[in-house]
């Protein structure tokens, strides 16, 4: 019974102590409140830089800024002015990233009866700011 009770401490114990530190670096700021700041995602491109998206919930925008080395990029909306998308606190546009591929991924409102829209980059000479780097995505 000891034999037992001494080898739970060591293996439930032993996560316990062996945690790692988090440091965190100085903040940045993304973008100003005028762009709101609805369901934020946030990946790495294939250099590690942050790319964000979130969603507008006044303007209905995706909107998009990336890490330039010393700052973020102002934001670029990604949805097309005819399509209003869907943003709350809790549900929004998403993005995935595979190298400096990056998929994004956001709902129009109505969110109960209108479409879901998939935009991927197809910039094939690095990232590409602007809105005629993307293309809708086939899944």
């Amino acid at each position: 019974m000891r034999f037992s009770a001494l080898i739970l401490f060591f293996v439930v114990g032993q996560p316990l102590g062996a945690q790692s530190v988090v440091t965190w670096s100085q903040t940045e700021q993304v973008a100003t409140s005028q762009f709101d700041n609805m369901h934020p995602r946030i990946v790495t491109d294939g250099s590690g830089d942050p790319m964000i998206i979130w969603g507008s919930n006044s303007s209905k925008e995706v909107l998009f800024s990336r890490w330039t080395g010393t700052g973020f990029t102002t934001p670029v909306r990604l949805n097309p002015e005819i399509i209003p998308i869907f943003a709350a606190s809790w549900a929004g546009p998403d993005i995935a990233a595979h190298g400096d591929t990056v998929y994004v991924v956001f709902k129009e409102t109505p969110e109960d009866a209108s479409s879901l829209f998939n935009l991927r980059t197809i910039s094939q000479t690095g990232f590409c700011q602007d809105m005629r780097c993307w293309s809708p995505a086939t899944l």
